[in-house]
C-alpha cells in the first residue's frame, strides 16, 4: 500500500512539473508577442529557387489592399531583400537594400533638388510589377527624413524617420547580387 502510495505520489509530482514546464513555455512564447509563422510550399518553393543562396531571416503575413501576403526578409550574401508572395508564389512586391551609388542618376538628383544639404544613409529599391521606386533614408541638418521616390526622381512621399524605427542591417553599404 505504501508502494502505491509513493508511486502515485511521484506520478502526481511529475506531472505537476511537466505541467508547469508547457505553461511557462507558452507563457514564454506569448510574453515575446510573437507567431511562429510559416508560408505555403509554393511560396517557399519560389523563394529558394530564385534566391538558393539566401538566409531567410524572418517570414510573416502581411495584408495589403485587403488581401493576405506572405513575407519573407533575408540576406543574400551581403544583401537584404524583403519579398512579398501571393499564397501561390507570386512575387507581389521586392524591396531590396542597394548602395548609394546604385541609385538612378533622376532618383540622385531628385534627392538633391529636394534636400540640397541632406546625406542618404541607405537606399532602397522597391518593385512591384514594373514600376520601380526608390526609398531613401536621409539626413539633412540633424533631422532624419524616410523619401519615397518614383523612378524619374519625383518625390512621392517622405515622412520624419524615429530613430528607434530604423533597422541598422539595413545601411547604404550593401552591394547587390545580379541576378
Amino acid at each position: 500500500m505504501k508502494n502505491k502510495r509513493t508511486l502515485t505520489y511521484w506520478g502526481a509530482a511529475l506531472a505537476l512539473a511537466v505541467f508547469g514546464l508547457v505553461v511557462a513555455q507558452v507563457h514564454a512564447d506569448e510574453s515575446k508577442g510573437e507567431e511562429k509563422v510559416t508560408a505555403p510550399e509554393a511560396v517557399m518553393s519560389a523563394f529558394h529557387k530564385a534566391y538558393p543562396e539566401a538566409k531567410i531571416l524572418d517570414v510573416s503575413r502581411e495584408t495589403k489592399e485587403g488581401k493576405l501576403y506572405y513575407e519573407i526578409e533575408s540576406k543574400d550574401k551581403s544583401v537584404r531583400r524583403d519579398l512579398l508572395y501571393s499564397a501561390d508564389g507570386s512575387v507581389f512586391e521586392m524591396e531590396e537594400a542597394i548602395s548609394v551609388k546604385e541609385l538612378p542618376a533622376k532618383v540622385s538628383d531628385g534627392l538633391k533638388a529636394s534636400f540640397p544639404s541632406g546625406k542618404i544613409e541607405r537606399a532602397e529599391r522597391i518593385t512591384r510589377g514594373k514600376t520601380v521606386e526608390y526609398e531613401v533614408l536621409v539626413e539633412n541638418k540633424e533631422k532624419r527624413t524616410e523619401v519615397l521616390l518614383d523612378a524619374n526622381g519625383v518625390v512621392k512621399s517622405h515622412a520624419s524617420a524615429a530613430d528607434e524605427d530604423e533597422d541598422s542591417s539595413h545601411n547604404s553599404g550593401n552591394e547587390a547580387d545580379e541576378d
